[in-house]
């Protein structure tokens, strides 16, 4: 029998234009590696090992990137208007059958770490109906995780919708995972968001 981590799959949205960091956010150094990088690193540390990057504003670098950490790519082709749901309906559209959920984890979220994936892992039951979200402070945050019951609503939300609204469609549903962490807050929108974390996570 498959154990969870083989029945899991990470959905990693890496299209945006990134308007506010000025520059590939994806492709900025994190250490030794670059963003987007150490995001899959840390799904894999997490024993997470099908991955799926969702590109579309300079595809080819931000693929040549993510195809360095051996993972699947698929282009989006409605990045520009279609924003980080458009990425995620790509995903998930590219799962195999065998998967029963995926977490969604954004690019440059370099900071969540392993033991924030495992936090949402562990409270999945191994159900296709199961619909997760880490909550600080009563803000959701990241990795969320999608059952396969949810990939049908997911695909028929429309282009002007957020990936949030899944979420708030289905609150009667939603379990939600109280964290200690605002780490599952925190993303690199701007270059003051990318100093900040960066200074702090390689003092």
């Amino acid at each position: 029998m498959l154990d969870l981590h083989q029945q899991i799959a990470v959905v990693i949205p890496a299209a945006g234009k990134a308007s506010r960091m000025g520059q590939l956010k994806q492709l900025l150094p994190w250490g030794n590696v670059s963003v987007i990088g150490q995001t899959i690193s840390n799904c894999r540390a997490a024993g997470l090992h099908q991955i799926i990057v969702c590109t579309g504003n300079q595809s080819e670098l931000v693929a040549a990137e993510a195809h360095k950490f051996g993972v699947t790519t698929v282009y989006n082709a409605d990045y520009e208007t279609g924003e980080i749901l458009s990425s995620i309906k790509a995903g998930v559209a590219a799962l195999p059958a065998s998967i029963l959920a995926c977490l969604v984890l954004l690019a440059d979220q370099p900071m969540i770490t392993p033991a924030a994936m495992h936090h949402v892992i562990a409270s999945w039951n191994m159900q296709s109906d199961a619909l997760l979200v880490p909550v600080y402070a009563g803000q959701w945050g990241h990795p969320v995780l999608i059952g396969r019951d949810y990939f049908p609503a997911l695909q028929q939300l429309p282009s002007n919708a957020r990936a949030r609204t899944l979420l708030v469609q289905n609150r009667a549903q939603l379990t939600e995972i109280e964290v200690d962490s605002p780490i599952i807050l925190a993303d690199l929108d701007t270059p003051a968001d990318y100093a900040h974390w960066h200074s702090k996570e390689h003092a």
